[in-house]
Formats: C-alpha cells, sequence, structure tokens
C-alpha cells in the first residue's frame, strides 16, 4: 500500500513538473541560441519555424525591410555562399511585456564569421539585434527582426 502511494506520488509529481510553464526569458533566450546553431550548422528549417507569418526584418536602420518569404530566400542564399558562416551569440536581455504574457522583447549581440567578402566579412561582423516575440500555442515566434551593424 505505501509502495502505491509513493508510486501515485510520484506521478503526480512528474505530471505538475511536467506542466509548468517554462518562463518567457528562458524560452526566448534557448529560440535565439538554438536559431544561432542552426545557421552555424547551415541548417534553415529551425530558424524557418521560428519566423511567424506576419515576420518583418528591418536592417540598415530601416532603409531595408523583408517580409518572412523574403528573409527566407535571403537566408537559404547566404547559406548556400558563405560555406563556413559562423553565429555567436551575446548579451540576451529579455524583456516580457507588462500588459500580455504572450509577448516579449528580446536584444543581444550577433557575432557572424565565415564570409570571402560581400555581406559576411571573413574577420567578423558585429550586429546589435532587437527583436519582437509572440507565444504562438506554446512555441515563442519572432515577429520582429531589427539588426544594424555594431556600434551604429
Amino acid at each position: 500500500m505505501k509502495h502505491t502511494r509513493f508510486t501515485a506520488l510520484l506521478l503526480c509529481a512528474l505530471v505538475l513538473a511536467g506542466c509548468s510553464k517554462t518562463p518567457p526569458e528562458e524560452a526566448i533566450e534557448a529560440a535565439i541560441r538554438e536559431m544561432a546553431e542552426a545557421v552555424s550548422e547551415r541548417r534553415a528549417s529551425p530558424v524557418n519555424a521560428r519566423l511567424s507569418d506576419d515576420f518583418v526584418l528591418e536592417q540598415y536602420g530601416g532603409q531595408s525591410v523583408m517580409d518572412r518569404s523574403d528573409t527566407r530566400r535571403m537566408m537559404a542564399g547566404l547559406l548556400l555562399r558563405y560555406q563556413d558562416i559562423r553565429v555567436v551569440i551575446t548579451n540576451v536581455s529579455v524583456t516580457p511585456d507588462t500588459q500580455r504574457d504572450d509577448l516579449a522583447q528580446a536584444s543581444f549581440n550577433a557575432l557572424v564569421t565565415g564570409g570571402h567578402g560581400g555581406l559576411l566579412p571573413a574577420q567578423g561582423q558585429l550586429f546589435r539585434v532587437s527583436t519582437d516575440w509572440r507565444l504562438d500555442g506554446s512555441d515563442w515566434q519572432v515577429t520582429r527582426v531589427n539588426a544594424r551593424r555594431a556600434p551604429e
């Protein structure tokens, strides 16, 4: 009987632990790092899966704006062109929205290397990135990215 009660308590604890929601800060930082790792491994699908349907990429102080389709095409081209691309993420800061628990913002530095001239220099380029995120079901989706070369 004691064994049965212990097993039942253990199962309840596991179920409750499984139901606990990952805090937005942890989930979004993990998503950012997962996306950077995917780019470094030249895999577009983990990145594409995080782009919301209404995704917007802003570059060069808003002079260049791309939607989800344009961004996916650009990324596919970059991954084909640059065989040794690497992305290192630092200084991640995630701020949940104070009014809605399904929204958040995140900013971070991204050091991108592996190019041979052109858009990605061989030595590396540091970007300051700000992002907007929205919870879609149980997954955080990025809705907006603003990337600018540091220290712009």
